[in-house]
């Protein structure tokens, strides 16, 4: 369990330093121009393949993390900051893969070396793999829950709250899955890659953002009935729930593991954070001890 643990801490920090590196490679290729006559220079060349090979090892370890939640959910989530740092990471590739459209269709159609395993389809249903490993079994609930003639569900769940809480979180970045099939390349939509996809995969995917859709409209609804005094300092959408010890600040539950990850001072005062409590309840959620953790 322990190395288990530590395998999946390893490819989480690979692949935000595999996806950060083809990022900054992938803006810089796209001004490459391959003109006849006029061979790439070495440093074009070396920039191509490495561009492409971090490409495929961030498509690589998104499908190892599936497997790995396939295998045991719980070596993500009875690990302390696993599962947010899984749905850190989606998000950031969700993002900048949407915001990237112009860029992956100029790629596409260059005759550049190493450039053919570059596609938004690649790594985008890599990130699906992941999302639908991870939320398949709540989605499956709401899916039993509505099937029994429901159509009101008391709270989210909580895997899916976290995904939808995080701040990088965009609905619009997996419009992708919803646009309708078209001929223009510019923006990407999956229902032009029917060939490629089972009609149950592909369900499943809608099913995914039918889901997704639903909770962040009830999300944002309950947000704004929170009273303004009660709501998290940090996100400013979801209700305080743990109090940091000595300094007796507030927030989310999900803002301070989310913090905690990065710092152990407190994000208001910068007082060293000793416990984190439940507001309610008023049990130690975190304890880090008489010895004060580093900054």
């Amino acid at each position: 369990k322990e190395m288990a643990s530590q395998f999946i801490n390893n490819s989480l920090k690979y692949l935000n330093g595999s996806f950060s590196d083809f990022i900054i490679l992938f803006n810089e290729i796209k001004d490459i121009n391959k003109n006849d006559g006029v061979p790439l220079s070495p440093e074009e060349f070396n920039k191509l393949r490495m561009c492409s090979h971090r490409f495929v090892l961030t498509v690589t370890l998104l499908r190892v993390i599936e497997m790995m939640v396939n295998f045991d959910r719980s070596l993500i989530m009875d690990q302390e900051g696993s599962l947010n740092r899984v749905f850190q990471l989606i998000c950031q590739i969700l993002n900048r893969i949407h915001t990237s459209s112009s860029t992956f269709q100029k790629i596409l159609k260059s005759s550049l070396p190493f450039v053919e395993c570059i596609h938004k389809f690649t790594i985008l249903m890599a990130t699906m793999g992941v999302l639908l490993s991870i939320l398949g079994d709540e989605i499956h609930e709401k899916e039993d829950f509505t099937s029994n003639g429901s159509n009101k569900i008391s709270s989210i769940p909580d895997i899916t709250d976290v995904f939808i809480s995080d701040p990088n979180f965009n609905l619009s970045s997996l419009d992708f899955i919803i646009l309708p099939e078209s001929e223009n390349e510019e923006k990407f939509a999956l229902n032009s890659y029917k060939k490629h996809l089972t009609e149950e995969e592909l369900n499943k995917i809608a099913v995914l953002y039918q889901h997704l859709d639903w909770y962040m409209k009830r999300h944002k609804s309950m947000a704004s009935s929170i009273n303004e005094d009660d709501l998290c300092v940090i996100c400013y959408s979801k209700k305080n729930s743990v109090m940091l010890k000595p300094c007796e600040h507030q927030c989310c539950k999900l803002c301070a593991d989310h913090h905690i990850l990065y710092s152990k001072v407190c994000f208001y005062c910068k007082t060293r954070i000793e416990q984190i409590v439940d507001c309610n309840t008023l049990a130690v959620l975190s304890d880090f001890g008489k010895e004060l953790p580093p900054l």
